[in-house]
Parts: structure tokens; sequence; C-alpha cells
């Protein structure tokens, strides 16, 4: 069993998180939807405080994101199913969404508390 990677869950989570970040374009797009979800999606409930909901909404939808993503490269390369794309998949499947989705939510709320 894996202890981590670099203070990530795993290699899967670290990376995705490292090439997130390091796409200005791209990270800035997500940094947006964390945004638009927190403010005008996520609600605090019974179970969960707004921030949880936040990051459980953005989770899904930064996972959803990448595995389109992945669909659609596959579909513009014309690839079939092959142990190439079987390895993409079960990666993307180890990545921790939730992690990475809880560190951009906290710049958000960071970024919000600092304009106040």
């Amino acid at each position: 069993m894996s202890n981590g990677y670099n203070g990530w869950k795993n290699y899967e989570t670290w990376v995705t998180n490292l090439w997130l970040r390091n796409d200005q374009y791209g990270y800035e797009y997500w940094l947006d939807r964390a945004r638009q979800i927190y403010k005008h999606k996520a609600k605090t409930t019974q179970y969960f405080s707004k921030k949880e909901e936040a990051v459980y909404m953005f989770a899904d939808d930064l996972q959803d994101g990448h595995e389109q993503a992945l669909d659609d490269m596959m579909e513009s390369q014309n690839l079939s199913a092959s142990l190439w794309t079987d390895l993409l998949r079960r990666s993307l499947s180890d990545v921790n969404w939730k992690e990475i989705a809880k560190h951009i939510i906290d710049e958000v709320l960071e970024s919000v508390a600092e304009c106040e």
C-alpha cells in the first residue's frame, strides 16, 4: 500500500494537480469553475457545509471534464480500445479528485477572504 506521493494521496493525484496548475489557461478555467460552484451552486445542507458541498460538486466537475477530454482526444486521434487507453483510464480513476478540488476551493475561499 502506498504512503502517498509528495504530500498527495498518490502519484496520479500529484501529477494531475501539477499539470492542472502548470497550464495557466486551463487552471484559470478550473479556478473560475470552482468560484462559480461555490458562489452559485453549493449550499449548506443538513449533512454538509457549503464548502464541503462545493468540494464534492467541484470534484465531480473536475473528473467529468478530464474524462471527457480523454474521450475527445481518443476520438480525434482515432484511437480505439487498447492497452494504452486502458492504462490512461485506470490512471484517471486513481486520481483523488476530491483532494485536488479541496485545494482549489481553499484557494477560492482565501481569495474571497482577502477581498473582504
